[in-house]
């Protein structure tokens, strides 16, 4: 079966690259170019969907699913990561400072001068940026632990109604001027 899918692979590229180049040919002419761009352009997708389809391993997962795994990359800017993001205490419990704290990291250390730069809060309920500082005093790595307070004494839980929550965003930025967020749930409730 492999060496059919083999053979099948070799002969759609050699018959797509026979087209391909008569393409090319005819669009090298003055009228035929635009549609010759067109049809090879078109013609070109086709043969490498084909080769794929054709080149794919069965695999049966759980679910009685198959198909190919693709992965598409798109170079674009390289954004910090924010992770072990927490709040202590969470649920408050009647607690009105709220610690939040996370991880942010550059994801391309490699580049020059390229490391976390900035970190702050905000709330769901709030547009107000609340600063962030980095647990080692500074911003100057490219893994950074921040650290930062928020105020909930003014989010009431109405009584019967149980618990309130709302979102907490964590941004940072890097000396690059990329930006990320991550956010949690944190849920605002009575002392207990």
């Amino acid at each position: 079966m492999a060496k059919m899918r083999k053979n099948l692979n070799a002969i759609l590229r050699d018959a797509g690259n026979l087209v391909f180049n008569a393409l090319s040919r005819c669009q090298d002419t003055p009228f035929l170019s635009r549609t010759a761009r067109f049809l090879k352009v078109s013609f070109l997708g086709f043969v490498v969907a084909l080769i794929a389809s054709c080149g794919k391993r069965a695999r049966t997962g759980p679910g009685g699913e198959g198909g190919p795994v693709t992965t598409c990359y798109m170079v674009g800017p390289l954004n910090p990561t924010i992770t072990e993001v927490s709040a202590t205490p969470n649920p408050t419990k009647g607690a009105h400072i709220i610690r939040i704290k996370a991880a942010a990291k550059v994801l391309e250390p490699k580049l020059e001068d390229n490391y976390i730069s900035d970190a702050w809060l905000q709330t769901s309920r709030d547009t107000h940026r609340i600063r962030m500082r980095p647990v080692d005093g500074r911003f100057s790595d490219t893994l950074e632990i921040i650290d930062g307070q928020i105020d909930v004494k003014s989010i009431r839980v109405l009584p019967g109604f149980g618990p309130e929550t709302i979102l907490v965003f964590v941004h940072a930025s890097t000396s690059k001027g990329e930006q990320s967020l991550a956010s949690l749930r944190l849920l605002i409730s009575e002392k207990e």
